[in-house]
């Protein structure tokens, strides 16, 4: 069991905490970058989780949201991403995590406050 667990570590780290630029086309990369800023403008206060962060945004994006996270995940594999939506909700929880160094990675990108 133990070897499992390390060679699992060892493909979680070996993926880069880097950012495919050549997985969108030049007009998927345009259409992504639009979508990126007006989630971010409409992004409510980050909460720090212990890997990642979470926002809430209207429930009216949520189909906005989800094509995001397509892109995103194309270009960014190394994110992981999670959607919540409660039964008569007004907003869409998002949470962005991954391994060691995507907090401060989203922090930097987002330009988050962290203090």
């Amino acid at each position: 069991m133990k070897i499992a667990t390390v060679v699992f570590a060892m493909t979680a780290m070996a993926q880069p905490l880097a950012c495919n630029l050549n997985a969108l086309t030049p007009p998927e990369r345009k259409e992504h970058t639009a979508l990126s800023r007006r989630l971010i403008a409409a992004f409510g206060a980050p909460a720090s989780t212990p890997d990642g962060w979470s926002f809430s945004l209207p429930i009216e994006m949520l189909n906005e949201v989800a094509k995001w996270i397509d892109g995103e995940r194309r270009c960014c594999p190394f994110l992981r991403f999670s959607l919540d939506v409660e039964p008569g909700a007004k907003t869409v929880g998002l949470t962005l995590s991954g391994r060691e160094g995507v907090k401060e990675f989203l922090a930097a990108e987002l330009k988050l406050r962290t203090f």
